[in-house]
C-alpha cells in the first residue's frame, strides 16, 4: 500500500491544504489554544485561588486540551470521513469514485486520511501540547500512554464506523440519506466523546492510573479495556467498509462473518461481566445477569439489521438455480432460519455464563427465560421478514407490525403494574428477566411462564403462516424464469 501514490490523498491533499484554506484553519485553531494558554497563564499568575502551583496549573491544561483533541478526532475527524461519499455525489464525481483502479483497502485509506489531511496536523500539535503540559502537571507517564492509546482506538472506530455508515446508507447510484447518516453519527461520537473524556475527569486525580477493570480473571487499567473493546469494533467496522466496497448491495455480513461477530461478542460481554457476577451475593446477581442479557443483546440487533436478505438478494440467489428449488431449501437459506440459529447461539452462551458463573444456582430460572425470550424472538423475526418481502407492496405494514411489537412486549408490562400482579409481567419478553430476581420462584410458578412461552410461540406460529406463502412464491421464480 503506496499512499504516496494513492489518487484519492492526492486529490484531497490539493482541494484540503490548498494555503487560501489551510491558513484560515490554522488561524482559527492558533485563537483556540492560545485562548487556552492565555487564560489559564492570567488565571495562574494574577489570583492564587484557581492555582495553587504549577502542578496544579498543568493538570488543568492537560485536561483542556484533552477536550480539543477528543473534539478534533472524534466529531471532526467522523463528520469529514462520513461526508465523504455525499460529497463526491454533490459534486458529480462518484462515478469517478468508483472507477479508480484502487483497492477496497486503498480506498479506505484514501477517505480516512485523505478527508482528515487538514485536521491531523492540528490533533499532532494537540497532543505535543497535551503531554507538555501534562508532564508539568505531574501527571503519570503510564497513564498519559494509556489515554493516548484509548484515544487513538476510539478515532479509529468512530471514523471507521461514520465511513461504514455512509455505505450502508446510500443506495447504489442513488442520494445519499444525508439525515439519516448524521443522526447515526451523532450517537457514535457522543458516545465515544462520552467515553474517552470521561479520563478527564480522573486526569488531575493520581488514582485514575490506577483503577482495574476485571476481565474474566484478567485485572487491567480500564483504559486499555476500554481501547480493546474500541479496536473489537474498529476491527469489525473496516470489515464492513472493505465488504462494502466490494459489493455495494446485499448484507452486511456474510453468515460465516455474522457468527464469528456474534461469537466474539457474546465472548467480550461474558469477559466484562464474569468477574462481578462470579463474586455477587444471591442478592445481586440476579440484577447482574440481567445487565448481561441487555448488553449481549445488541449484537443479535445488529445482525436482524445487517446479515438479512432482501427480496432482491433472494431472487437473485433463487433465480442462479440451474433446478427448481423446494420450499424446505428456502427455508433452510431464509433469514428467519439463521436468526433463530443466532439465537440459539445466544441462549447456549447465556445459559452456560449463568450456570457456571454461580454454580448452577440459576439454572431453571435461565430455562425459562430462554423460553419466554425464544418465543418472543420467533414472533419478531417472522414479523420483520414479513416487513422484507412485503413492505414495497403495502408500506402500511411497517406501523402494524410496529404496534404488534409493543403491544407484544409492553402491554403485559402495563397491565402488570396498574394491576400490581408480578404474574402478568412475565408474559413480556423483557419481564420475563424478573424471573432472575432471588424471590421469583415464590411469586411466578414455571406453569405460568411456560404459558407465557406458549403464547408467544403460538403467535410466532401464526406470523409464519403467511411467511410460508411468500416463501412458496420465491421458490416458484426459478422455475417460472427457465420457462420465460
Amino acid at each position: 500500500m503506496n499512499l504516496s501514490a494513492n489518487p484519492l490523498l492526492l486529490r484531497y491533499r490539493c482541494s484540503l491544504l490548498r494555503p487560501g484554506q489551510f491558513w484560515v484553519n490554522a488561524l482559527v485553531y492558533g485563537l483556540v489554544a492560545g485562548a487556552i494558554l492565555l487564560l489559564n497563564g492570567l488565571l495562574y499568575g494574577c489570583t492564587t485561588t484557581t492555582y495553587a502551583n504549577a502542578h496544579e496549573l498543568g493538570a488543568a491544561i492537560y485536561v483542556q486540551f484533552l477536550i480539543l483533541l477528543a473534539i478534533l478526532l472524534l466529531v471532526i475527524g467522523p463528520v469529514n470521513t462520513g461526508n465523504a461519499l455525499q460529497v463526491e455525489q454533490a459534486e458529480r464525481s462518484y462515478d469517478f469514485f468508483r472507477l479508480l483502479p484502487l483497492s477496497p483497502a486503498d480506498r479506505a485509506v484514501g477517505i480516512l486520511i485523505g478527508r482528515n489531511l487538514a485536521m491531523l496536523p492540528f490533533a499532532g500539535l494537540t497532543t505535543l501540547l497535551m503531554v507538555a503540559s501534562g508532564c508539568v502537571g505531574g501527571i503519570a507517564g503510564l497513564f498519559q500512554v494509556q489515554v493516548l492509546v484509548a484515544l487513538g482506538s476510539a478515532t479509529a472506530a468512530a471514523n471507521l464506523a461514520a465511513l461504514l455508515i455512509s455505505q450502508r446508507q446510500r443506495l447504489p447510484r442513488g442520494p445519499m440519506k444525508a439525515n439519516q447518516v448524521n443522526s447515526l453519527l451523532s450517537v457514535i461520537v457522543l458516545a465515544s466523546v462520552i467515553a474517552i473524556c470521561a479520563a478527564c475527569v480522573f486526569a488531575i486525580n493520581q488514582n485514575a492510573a490506577r483503577i482495574r477493570f476485571h476481565f474474566y480473571a484478567l485485572e487491567l487499567p480500564w483504559l486499555l479495556v476500554l481501547a480493546g473493546l474500541f479496536l473489537f469494533a474498529a476491527a469489525w467496522s473496516m470489515t464492513g467498509v472493505l465488504r462494502s466496497f466490494r459489493v455495494e448491495t446485499g448484507p452486511l455480513f456474510t453468515r460465516p462473518g455474522a457468527i464469528a461477530f456474534l461469537l466474539g461478542c457474546l465472548m467480550i460481554c461474558a469477559g466484562l461481566f464474569w468477574s462481578s457476577f462470579h463474586d455477587a451475593c444471591p442478592q445481586d446477581a440476579g440484577s447482574i445477569l440481567a445487565g448481561y442479557v441487555v448488553v449481549s443483546c445488541f449484537p443479535l440487533l445488529i445482525l436482524l439489521a445487517d446479515a438479512s436478505l432482501s427480496r432482491q438478494d433472494y431472487t437473485d440467489i433463487l433465480a442462479g438455480e440451474l433446478e427448481p428449488v423446494t420450499l424446505a431449501w428456502v427455508w433452510s437459506r431464509s433469514n428467519v432460519g439463521f436468526w433463530l440459529g443466532c439465537f440459539a447461539i445466544w441462549a447456549g452462551a447465556f445459559v452456560a455464563f449463568g450456570v457456571t458463573g454461580q454454580q448452577g444456582r440459576f439454572g431453571v430460572p435461565l430455562l425459562l427465560v430462554c423460553a419466554v425470550t425464544g418465543a418472543s424472538f420467533l414472533f419478531w423475526a417472522g414479523l420483520i421478514e414479513l416487513h422484507i418481502l412485503c413492505a414495497e407492496r403495502n408500506p402500511k405494514l411497517t406501523g402494524l407490525f410496529t404496534v404488534l411489537v409493543a403491544i407484544q412486549s409492553a402491554l403485559p408490562l402495563l397491565l402488570g403494574g396498574v394491576l400490581g400482579s408480578k404474574s402478568l409481567v412475565v408474559f413480556s419478553p423483557f419481564g420475563s428477566l424478573s424471573l432472575l430476581a432471588p424471590d421469583s420462584g415464590s411469586v411466578v410458578s414455571p406453569a405460568l411462564v411456560l404459558a407465557a412461552a406458549l403464547l408467544h410461540f403460538l403467535l410466532g406460529v401464526a406470523v409464519l403462516i403467511p411467511l410460508n406463502r411468500e416463501y412458496r412464491e420465491l421458490a416458484r421464480l426459478p422455475h417460472r424464469c427457465r420457462g420465460a
